[in-house]
């Protein structure tokens, strides 16, 4: 006699084995590139040059999409193609239609879901080139950190949740790349990330990085992410060019076990999102500064953090004068772009960079610079450390208030006739971040939360179903994010999703004057009236 143990272990068998051979039999690795600006177009093409013979040796597929500047007509072209073994796939790639934006979630998502479609591999890299501007987004050098069109952290999120993409590891190449504290944001689609300004490697050192990264892939078939983005650290580190301090590979889901140059540093950056008290960062800090006392890397931005673990007024006071420290660097400037990492003159990961003639926007007065919609600075960094956000901005002239920065509802609305809980919060919000088993708790006599639904991205609508009579209690979040990875901070004191951040609405149901009985009556019915015949 057969158990039914051993014959679903039969089916399991036969079910799973035809989709282990198809993921076997496709290629151990496949990459996509996602390419901007088009005055990178001349290097890039150089690097892929030398990955084509060996991808087309290996069966690994490398899907490229460009924008290509006609400087006679002042347009630009998009195109995407497969690598082919010479550069014709760089004029025969095909266009896409006019108009199309590189920066537009929805073209990075129809990307995605065209690489899936037609370069399927067993593991997959995303390389987002993008020379001058990858904290931002990916944009044009010589445009000014004003102009909103760019390909921003939150696009690049929301284009892969729209195709539905997830890759083994993230390269992002460029020359501010290495910031790794904006790589938090890609925790949901990558699983690791790994920052470099290997277009630079070329032209410094004569290091072929794309094509030896590439032939590591095809050596050590077997590498996950990590391994892949060490060696591409390793590679970088170990070229005699001006920018080898600024390489960094980093686990998404654990931010416990960074690699690189600035391991420490950027482990740091990203892991302050998830502290949420001054006492828990300051041990972390100390740790540190004696890693970094050691350390043959030290920087503007190991200077910082020792300020921070060491300030004799304590690490509110060190706080403070960073912001200070920005705001001097942020004056002293006459453009507003921040350029390089952490191994030059700015505070932090970043360095003013001074044109002459300058091309860029001037920084606007302290009042408009402390808007979070109008500063690159602390947009791009404090946004994720909200208790740093909260004193920088108060430390400011005042114009921003801490519970004015990060999300919090506002207000909400309940209607009894149809039993929907409308709240709004302050800014839009990631709604996949929601989870109503866990985000959304009601107590109370009886009842429960039946349907969940969000008008816009800044406004949730919950529907309460089976209310019985008395007070009820919903307690929401705080575990809720806005576009930027932030919880919720609904007691304004700056520091997101600590104990008291939850939101808390009392909603009372009168159960009103008793029914009146119900009297059952009888039927009256008419008397019979008997005819008798004569």
């Amino acid at each position: 006699m057969v158990r039914l143990p051993a014959v679903l272990a039969v089916l399991c068998l036969l079910l799973v084995s035809p989709l282990l051979s198809a993921e076997e039999g496709l290629p151990p690795w496949g990459v996509a590139v996602y390419m901007m600006p088009s005055d990178m177009i001349p290097e890039a093409k150089k690097d892929f040059a030398e990955m084509v013979a060996i991808a087309a040796a290996h069966d690994i597929p490398i899907a490229v999409q460009w924008p290509t500047y006609d400087s006679a007509t002042e347009q630009l072209t998009v195109r995407r193609a497969l690598l082919s073994g010479d550069e014709s796939w760089y004029t025969a790639g095909t266009a896409l239609a006019a108009g199309t934006s590189m920066p537009d979630q929805a073209v990075f998502a129809d990307f995605l879901v065209w690489v899936q479609e037609v370069a399927p591999s067993q593991r997959r890299a995303l390389v987002t080139w993008g020379h001058g501007g990858l904290e931002r987004g990916l944009g044009y050098d010589g445009t000014s950190f004003l102009d909103t069109n760019y390909f921003t952290f939150d696009r690049m999120r929301g284009g892969a949740a729209e195709a539905g993409y997830h890759c083994d590891i993230l390269v992002a190449c460029g020359c501010k790349s290495a910031v790794a504290e904006g790589a938090i944001r890609y925790a949901d689609f990558a699983q690791y990330f790994t920052g470099t300004a290997l277009d630079k490697i070329k032209l410094s050192s004569g290091l072929g990085p794309f094509d030896t990264w590439l032939a590591d892939m095809v050596a050590n078939p077997d590498w996950d992410g990590a391994r892949v983005g060490q060696s591409w650290v390793d590679r970088y580190r170990a070229s005699t060019g001006s920018y080898g301090n600024t390489a960094i590979v980093m686990d998404l889901q654990d931010f416990t076990r960074p690699y690189g140059a600035l391991d420490q540093a950027a482990w740091a950056a990203a892991a302050l999102q998830r502290l949420h008290s001054v006492e828990t960062l300051r041990p972390l800090l100390q740790g540190i500064h004696a890693n970094f006392q050691t350390s043959a890397n030290y920087s503007v931005l190991d200077d910082w953090l020792i300020a921070l673990a060491d300030h004799e007024n304590g690490i509110d006071a060190a706080i403070q004068d960073a912001a200070a420290q920005a705001r001097t660097l942020m004056e002293s400037s006459i453009t507003y772009r921040w350029y390089g990492a952490s191994n030059a003159n700015g505070l932090g990961f970043y360095t003013p960079y001074v044109e002459n003639p300058p091309t860029a926007a001037p920084i606007p007065p302290t009042s408009e610079w402390l808007s979070l919609d109008r500063a690159y600075f602390f947009e791009s960094w404090t946004r994720d450390m909200p208790f740093i956000n909260a004193y920088a901005y108060a430390y400011g002239d005042g114009s921003q208030q801490p519970n004015a920065l990060l999300p919090r509802i506002i207000e909400h609305n309940f209607d009894e006739d149809s039993g929907t809980l409308t709240l709004r919060f302050n800014q839009p919000m990631v709604r996949a971040s929601f989870d109503a088993a866990a985000d959304a708790i009601l107590t109370g006599p009886g009842g429960s939360i039946s349907a969940d639904t969000w008008q816009g991205y800044d406004t949730l609508i919950l529907t309460l179903s089976d209310l019985q009579a008395g007070s009820h209690s919903l307690r929401l979040g705080p575990d809720i994010w806005d576009t930027h990875g932030v919880g919720m901070d609904q007691n304004g004191n700056g520091i997101a999703e600590d104990e008291n951040d939850a939101y808390v609405v009392t909603i009372t149901i009168d159960g009103g004057d008793p029914p009146p009985p119900v009297i059952t009556v009888p039927a009256q019915v008419d008397p019979e009236i008997l005819l008798i015949g004569p």
